[in-house]
């Protein structure tokens, strides 16, 4: 029976046939020269049209401690996210990007900080590093910076870097959240039920390098957006209730004053219409912030049920 690893390295892979090969090699190369612990090192082929499996095939092949699952269809970073997870053998469980963007020393970065007692979790964060980002399009680094900035204040100010893969995990403790989403949001979605499982999050500082002329961007960044904005209002609505129904309370009362001005001023008051609309505000204001109310009820809620569950399964795993 083979040794149970100590590390396990899951790499999602989507149509990389240019890069994959060299990729392989060169991290067998720094893997067998530099790493003191165990592993094994997963890529998972979501579903590539191009050449991707043909070459997994033939260099985990040839590499100790390399291995490859795959699937026909192309499922998302997600899915195959969680389909790494389900495959990985180690205690602990390390995920970057196929074209290494990250530099191969940050394996060894995370796995060090995962040895800190009571770690669960290891982010590496460009935004906690002023030199974070080398030859990456400028609009890219503005959005992630501006991105990270609002998920932190809709979920969490201790984490800086919500929307990166390069992480670490304890495999007990992200196994023990119920993963659903089937793309890029699965990072979000990870740290939002981390903390509601009261897991330790560290965040180390890494650098993300672009290799000029090395990678091409399908970045959808309008759907990306989107959906994570979706996502984070899900994760924390009443943020997003509480700012609109003030909005429209204020906008209530400065019809009001207005209005009272107009009357110290003519001395009657002859804008009903106005009236009405001032009252309508301020109903609408106060129903809405009512319902922030009992949404934020709800995520505590929902929380709280979270960690009962995980409490359970730590107890039944004794």
């Amino acid at each position: 029976m083979a040794q149970k690893p100590d590390v396990s390295i899951v790499i999602p892979t989507y149509n990389e046939e240019n890069k994959v090969a060299e990729n392989i090699r060169r991290l067998a190369v720094v893997l067998k020269e530099k790493a003191d612990f165990s592993y094994e090192v997963i890529f998972v082929n979501d579903g590539s049209t191009d050449q991707t499996k043909r070459i997994l095939e033939e260099e985990t092949r040839s590499n100790t401690g390399f291995r490859f699952v795959s699937y026909d269809k192309n499922r998302g970073r997600g899915f195959a996210m969680r389909t790494g997870f389900a495959a990985a053998k180690g205690d602990f469980i390390i995920t970057t990007e196929s074209d290494f963007n990250w530099g191969e020393q940050v394996i060894f970065d995370i796995y060090s900080a995962l040895q800190e007692p009571f770690t669960d979790m290891v982010i590496v964060s460009p935004q906690i590093n002023p030199h974070g980002y080398e030859n990456v399009p400028l609009f890219r680094v503005l959005l992630a910076k501006l991105g990270n900035k609002v998920f932190s204040y809709l979920i969490s100010r201790k984490v800086t870097m919500f929307t990166g893969m390069t992480r670490g995990y304890r495999a007990d403790a992200i196994r023990g959240l119920d993963l659903e989403n089937d793309g890029k949001e699965i990072h979000v979605e990870i740290i939002s039920k981390a903390l509601a499982n009261d897991y330790r999050i560290k965040e180390i500082p890494g650098k993300i390098t672009w290799k000029p002329g090395g990678r091409k961007s399908n970045f959808k960044s309008f759907k990306l957006i989107r959906t994570h904005l979706l996502l984070g209002i899900s994760e924390a609505p009443f943020l997003l209730l509480t700012v609109t129904g003030s909005v429209l309370l204020l906008i209530g009362v400065a019809i009001f004053i207005y209005l009272f001005y107009l009357y110290m001023k003519v001395g009657s008051l002859a804008y009903r219409p106005s009236m009405i609309l001032a009252v309508v505000f301020l109903i609408v204001g106060m129903q809405v912030l009512v319902s922030s109310a009992l949404a934020m009820q709800n995520v505590l809620l929902r929380k709280e049920m979270t960690r009962l569950t995980r409490l359970v399964l730590l107890q039944s795993r004794k």
